[in-house]
């Protein structure tokens, strides 16, 4: 990997909020990468289209695409941040800090659903 291409791509990486995601991601170009790996690495390896890294992210879920669930969760509850790097046709986006979430004390782990049950909550409660 270039030195060259890591700093145009570090250059490239700027903040997003979901609105700013969602219309790729209904087109399906939208991939996360875990909080675990470098935005730029990830970035670099698919423009130089280092097909077995990829795979093995992709393999290991350290990069997928986004859920449903999760896409409906930031739609309603806006103001998770993430970084994004466009490496066409893709956009590579990772989580940088989400909004917090009030949870009940019966449960310090909320299940994805829970999440989005409060998402809708929250969303209709705006509405009013």
């Amino acid at each position: 990997m270039t030195d060259d291409l890591r700093s145009r791509l570090r250059g490239e990486r700027i903040p997003a909020l979901w609105r700013d995601l969602e219309p790729h991601a209904r087109r399906d170009h939208v991939f996360l990468a875990a909080e675990t790996l470098d935005l730029v690495e990830v970035a670099a390896a698919m423009a130089e289209n280092d097909a077995p890294r990829v795979q093995d992210w992709l393999a290991g879920g350290l990069l997928r695409r986004p859920l449903p669930d999760e896409m409906r969760a930031w739609h309603d509850v806006p103001g998770t941040m993430f970084q994004m790097i466009i490496v066409a046709p893709f956009v590579l986006a990772q989580v940088t800090a989400a909004p917090p979430v009030e949870v009940e004390d019966r449960d310090p782990e909320p299940t994805i659903e829970e999440f989005v049950r409060f998402a809708r909550e929250a969303g209709s409660r705006r509405e009013e």
